[in-house]
């Protein structure tokens, strides 16, 4: 991702993806609306580890997912 976001030309910045990071979690109870968007806990969980916590595009994961690993 980092290679490919500083391969573009600042007239092509509008394709960059901006990423914190990525947070994995697991669980029950994900559900997509008719706009595909997500919606319950493991959801919630899983976006506030990625978007509030990771930084500089590292991966996370939740404690349930490292007892389950």
């Amino acid at each position: 991702m980092k290679a490919y976001k500083e391969s573009l030309t600042p007239d092509r910045d509008h394709f960059k993806v901006k990423l914190n990071g990525i947070g994995l979690h697991c669980g029950k109870g994900v559900m997509m609306d008719q706009l595909d968007k997500l919606h319950g806990d493991t959801y919630n969980v899983t976006y506030q580890i990625g978007e509030d916590l990771c930084k500089g595009g590292n991966v996370l994961i939740s404690e349930k997912v490292k007892k389950r690993l």
